[in-house]
């Protein structure tokens, strides 16, 4: 568990598992809340912790990452989970998704360095080792470079070094790529990190540690996964300018919609993680299926350069060929033998050390020719050897060795220009003053060199160009035998790097493909420049941005393809999985269509196909065939036990395949050989002997069942009919007509069309498997037939007796109970276990056919109610208006008549008070009656009364608007009050 956690790839796979179980505690509603805190909160707090400080730091950098949208994303989600619990769900599973999403990212990155990894775990800790003469075993640290290292079989090789002692084969497939093992002996270099298969070994130390071939290839590796390709800063640029944007639509969008939900979909789903992953993720996964193939990437430039190229050139020597001489044509002149010609040159070339003779000596041996001594032995470098053999004088060396001492060639012409023109290289041997013969020698051509380069042609690539500093005619020779037409000779390494800055001027990127010695300066005047050399050359290392470990061309065009793969996928993340799905979901997110935890997952769907997208580059499909060839021939050498094995696994499965589960509100019923189990199961986990010994029903009797009859209501969404009428809710779709069972005949021989709804449930499992027919057809939908056939027999019963007047009405209600009753009835008379909790006649109406005719015949009737009963409201009114016109005359008369008898009464009464009145106070009479006829002559005005003393005091009287009097003192010193007479002066005169 401490290593686990340790290893940051471990700790952050850990993380997502843990959000993803109590995310789904969560959901499942097992567990909300920890110690008063909502779960899916602590989730999106604790699992986007590295989050939220990888882009807290990026801010300090003063750079935008990809990550501060999701942060803002799930931080807008917290905020609004105060309001609504469910966005702190939200919050949690944009943080879940982040986490799956840079899980899968290291995923791609770590299977880049699976091959590295496993090498480094096969290298031993500690080594044999001889001191002093002394074996020792020591730790890798401690080896010393006067070590011996000694290797029994199967030993891992612990440093770079050179054999001593001993021939073995060594499997370098970690790191060349090669299957085959390579066999080593004295002299032959071997590197750390690959195996000894076979003999002991004795070592002589070359590098150690950080030297070794083994580490500057991890180190390469290493650089090349830092250096960026123009691609990825590209989308490195582009990331940053588009998380501002991003912030700005979710801005805009918050702003015009006044939605902050809306506004964290946008934050969420417009994250460029898609982006940013689409070049890094194919350029890892590209390197990493190269390094396991022997190809090493020195940085993705390199890489993309190859993937883009036009142009190959090859340099000849050690890149095509082998740069190994071989004996061609061993050619006697006339009159002499061959194997005379061969042991003479032996004899000369024996005492010699250039690799010519040494390959002449060797020829000769292989014939058997038995070469005499030679004394006088000089060497002439560059031209060629001389000494005496017999006592007579013999030459080895080229024509202008042997033409320095006036021997001439002419005999031998039309057979050195034949050879010449095949390419090879031409020994004359001499002996006295004649030539004798001619030896040729050839270089190897590489037995894979014809196919990579036909490989490339069928890539695309434009042009293939040889270069080599040798005469022509070898030249034109290689570049016949290996399928390369533009052959460039007699070169200088000054004029193969302008010969390359030639074609780069005419066909651009150029790959310039060398062995990595005597080729660096064209390799790195070219786009990129391919290493043909040992995995231990610096140079090659160096000077070259691609190398191919164990010097196979074929290599070569595995990387072409790479490359242009590696492209092609790169764009495929950009511009489909990146812009364009990023751009659509960011309008459906804005526009409301999508709520934040589906932006989430739609985020996430785009930077996940990324991911996934890049991870095709490490199928190696040759590989998975071989690997299912080996399958298959493993299973068939174990075909019994994996027979057995299927066998156990097989009964194992037919004995468990009894086992099965009764959910809450469920109710088992287990029949076993024919006989019925008792007691019913009830909610848990229950085992039954496996089919067809024993069978088991789930049954659930709280279920209300639904059956339809004349309409069937299909499921989805439909739209309503804006307003109700006959037959209208069957024509949007959502009901389809039965005609056999929706249409009725009634009791006045009309037609109608009918929907009824039965609900029932099942209260005896047991009865209802086993007596409505064999246990096999005892199901749900038998049920549900032998309902709907008892409620449509009730059905058409009850309204076969019924009009269709009273059945649109008021009889709804008691059809409904008669069917009820009938169809309970005979469910228990039957024993079927099932009851009736609800009928209902939805709906009826006349059918589609008829309803026009209907129609009509509803209008006239309708009119003809209408009419009557406007008359009957006629006679009603008319009769009403003129009772109210009698009565209200007689009243009327009546009330006159009273009137005029109580006026003549009162005015009898008060003419016989006024005369009373007058008898006993004729002059007050005389005075009221005078005030009254002046108060009916000046109606309407104010009038004054002044009434003079005896003493000279006034009194004024103000006869007021309805007769009264108004009585005021007055003194001939008081002012007139407001309103006199002498404002508006009436006298109406004194009173005595």
């Amino acid at each position: 568990m401490l290593s686990i956690l340790q290893n940051s790839h471990s700790r952050h796979f850990l993380l997502t598992l843990l959000v993803a179980v109590g995310l789904a505690v969560y959901l499942s509603g097992s567990v909300e809340q920890i110690y008063g805190f909502n779960l899916a909160m602590l989730l999106a707090l604790v699992g986007g912790l590295p989050i939220y400080m990888e882009s807290l730091a990026e801010l300090v950098r003063g750079r935008v990452s990809a990550s501060l949208a999701v942060s803002l994303a799930a931080a807008a989600a917290l905020y609004l989970g105060q309001y609504d619990p469910v966005q702190y769900a939200v919050a949690a599973e944009v943080i879940f998704i982040m986490l799956i999403g840079e899980a899968l990212e290291h995923f791609a990155i770590g299977r880049t360095r699976s091959g590295i990894a496993d090498l480094l775990a096969l290298r031993p800790h500690s080594a044999r080792v001889r001191r002093h003469g002394h074996e020792h075993e020591v730790h890798l640290e401690e080896i010393h470079a006067d070590d011996i290292i000694l290797l029994r079989p199967g030993d891992r090789i612990p440093v770079d070094g050179r054999v001593l002692v001993g021939n073995s084969s060594v499997d370098e497939s970690p790191i060349t790529g090669e299957s085959l093992p390579a066999d080593k002996g004295p002299g032959n270099e071997v590197f750390a990190g690959t195996i000894n298969l076979y003999g002991a070994l004795e070592l002589a130390v070359e590098r150690l540690g950080e030297d070794t071939a083994l580490e500057r290839i991890i180190h390469l590796v290493e650089e090349a996964e830092a250096a960026r390709a123009p691609t990825q800063r590209l989308a490195d640029r582009y990331a940053t300018w588009f998380v501002p944007m991003v912030l700005m639509a979710a801005g805009l969008t918050y702003y015009f919609s006044g939605e902050l939900i809306r506004a964290v979909a946008v934050l969420v789903v417009a994250c460029p993680c898609a982006l940013v992953l689409a070049t890094p993720t194919a350029i890892a996964a590209a390197i990493g299926r190269l390094v396991r193939n022997g190809v090493l990437i020195k940085g993705g430039a390199a890489l993309e350069q190859l993937g883009r190229v036009k142009a190959v050139v090859f340099d000849k020597t050690g890149t095509l060929t082998f740069a190994r001489l071989r004996i061609g044509e061993v050619i006697p002149a006339s009159g002499r033998d061959r194997r005379d010609l061969l042991r003479l040159a032996a004899a000369v070339e024996r005492q010699s050390e250039h690799p010519v003779a040494r390959l002449i000596v060797r020829q000769a041996e292989e014939e058997a020719v038995e070469a005499p001594e030679a004394v006088d032995f000089q060497a002439n470098p560059g031209l060629g050897t001389q000494a005496t053999v017999d006592g007579h004088p013999v030459r080895v060396g080229s024509q202008r060795f042997l033409n320095t001492f006036g021997i001439r060639t002419d005999e031998m012409a039309s057979e050195l220009v034949r050879a010449a023109s095949d390419g090879h290289t031409i020994v004359l041997v001499a002996e006295d003053d004649g030539v004798i013969g001619a030896i040729t020698l050839t270089d190897t051509i590489r037995p894979e060199a014809r196919a990579a380069v036909h490989r490339l042609e069928h890539l695309g690539i434009r042009r293939i160009v040889m270069l080599t500093g040798d005469h022509a005619a070898a030249a034109r020779a290689v570049g016949s035998a290996v399928g390369v037409s533009e052959v460039r000779s007699d070169l200088l390494p000054t004029d193969k790097v302008e010969t390359i800055r030639q074609i780069q001027r005419e066909t651009r990127p150029v790959a310039m493909v060398g062995d990595g010695i005597n080729d660096a300066p064209s390799l790195i005047a070219a786009d990129v420049g391919v290493a043909m050399a040992g995995i231990g050359s610096d140079l090659a290392i160096n000077s070259a941005g691609v190398l191919l470990v164990g010097d196979d061309l074929h290599k070569l065009a595995d990387a072409v393809e790479c490359g242009r793969r590696m492209l092609r996928i790169i764009w495929q993340n950009i511009l489909a999985f990146a812009l364009v799905f990023n751009v659509l979901a960011v309008l459906a997110a804005s526009f409301g269509w999508i709520s934040p935890v589906a932006a989430a997952v739609l985020h996430q769907v785009s930077s996940l196909t990324v991911v996934l997208n890049s991870l095709r580059l490490l199928i190696d499909v040759d590989s998975w065939r071989d690997r299912l060839h080996d399958a298959w021939h493993a299973i068939e050498r174990r075909r019994y036990r994996i027979a057995a094995a299927a066998a156990g696994v097989l009964a194992a499965g037919y004995l468990l395949s009894g086992l099965h589960q009764v959910r809450i509100g469920q109710i088992g019923v287990v029949q076993q050989f024919g006989k019925l189990v008792q007691p019913i199961e009830q909610p848990g986990l229950h085992y039954r002997l496996p089919y067809p010994l024993a069978v088991h029903w789930i049954v659930k009797p709280a279920e209300v069942r639904r059956v339809e009859i004349g309409f069937r209501t299909m499921p989805g969404e439909f739209n309503e009919p804006p307003a109700y009428d006959w037959n209208v809710q069957h024509r949007g779709g959502r009901n389809v007509r039965r005609d056999k069972e929706a249409e009725l005949w009634l009791g006045d021989e009309n037609l109608a069309d009918v929907c009824f709804v039965v609900h029932y449930r099942v209260t005896d499992p047991v009865a209802a498997l086993f007596r409505l027919g064999p246990p096999d057809a005892g199901s749900p939908q038998k049920w549900d037939t032998l309902v709907r056939d008892l409620a449509e027999a009730a059905l058409r019963a009850e309204m076969s007796g019924r009009e269709i007047d009273s059945i649109l009405g008021e009889e709804r209600p008691e059809v409904e109970k008669a069917v009820w009753t009938r169809v309970d009835e005979h469910l228990k008379q039957l024993g079927a276990g099932l009851t009736i909790d609800r009928v209902c006649l939805s709906d009826v109406h006349p059918p589609l056919e008829v309803v026009p005719a209907f129609r009509e015949v509803a209008s006239a009737l309708e009119e003809k109610e209408s009419q009557i009963n406007d008359a009957y409201a006629y006679q009603a009114e008319t009769r009403a208006v003129a009772a109210g016109q009698a009565k209200e005359r007689i009243l009327a008369a009546e009330a006159f008549q009273h009137d005029r008898t109580q006026r003549a009464s009162g005015s009898a009464e008060r003419f016989s008070q006024i005369a009373d009145a007058y008898q006993g106070g004729p002059e007050v009479m005389r005075l009221r009656l005078y005030l009254e006829a002046v108060e009916a002559s000046l109606a309407g005005r104010r009038k004054v009364i002044l009434d003079r003393h005896a003493n000279g005091a006034r009194r004024q009287l103000i006869l007021g608007p309805k007769g009264a009097w108004n009585l005021m003192p007055a003194s001939p010193e008081a002012p007139a009050p407001a309103g006199s007479p002498e404002d508006n002066p009436t006298e109406v005169g004194s009173l005595p």
